[in-house]
């Protein structure tokens, strides 16, 4: 026998200019419980250098999945790991290391959604 799961996601998204911020929640309205956690932006420096931001669930719920945002648009910054991390117990938050290839500094940040 096989079983199969759909997961229905409530859309959302992040706007620059400050519509959203660190430790942002927003609960879907779906048969399934989610929680979208909008992580602290970070700078990220020019010529390549590295920078990581993390969104942490609730307490009690785990990170199934994330993305990222950035509001600085066309200098390059690009994700270059991501994944499930942990913070206060295995899988609670998504991490993310972004890299900038321009001459100037960008923001960019995490995205997690959680669920219990």
């Amino acid at each position: 026998m096989i079983a199969s799961a759909t997961l229905v996601l409530a859309a959302a998204s992040v706007s620059p200019a400050g519509a959203a911020s660190e430790g942002t929640i927003t609960k879907s309205s779906s048969s399934f419980p989610l929680t979208k956690v909008i992580g602290k932006a970070v700078t990220v420096p020019p010529h390549g250098t590295s920078s990581g931001s993390v969104a942490v669930c609730p307490e009690g719920q785990t990170a199934i999945s994330g993305g990222w945002y950035t509001w600085t648009y066309n200098i390059g910054i690009t994700p270059v790991q991501f994944g499930q991390t942990y913070t206060n117990t295995p899988g609670d938050s998504w991490g993310v290391a972004f890299e900038n290839p321009s001459n100037v500094p960008g923001q960019a940040g995490a995205v997690a959604y959680c669920t219990p």
